[in-house]
């Protein structure tokens, strides 16, 4: 069995998939770096759907990646850097 590997990163949670009532489904996490994180959208990983646009630090496991090569993450812990600003 392949071993998951540790991350801890800071980026800005962004949507990747919404409903037919533009409710976000699937988010994922852009580093400084410009590299893209797939979060792994179990139960830890709903307290991101109140962070999209959100400066965050996130620590976690890499379980996979999708098929564009983009790792797919668990999150264990999130922790909010910079709240959006909300006031444009």
């Amino acid at each position: 069995m392949k071993q998951h590997r540790k991350i801890s990163v800071d980026g800005y949670v962004t949507v990747l998939d919404k409903d037919k009532s533009g409710n976000p489904l699937q988010v994922a996490l852009d580093a400084a770096d410009f590299s893209r994180y797939i979060v792994n959208m179990d139960k830890d990983a709903q307290q991101l759907l109140n962070l999209i646009d959100n400066h965050v630090h996130i620590s976690g496991l890499i379980v996979s990646e999708n098929s564009l090569g983009n790792p797919i993450i668990k999150i264990k812990t999130c922790r909010v850097i910079a709240e959006r600003n909300t006031n444009s």
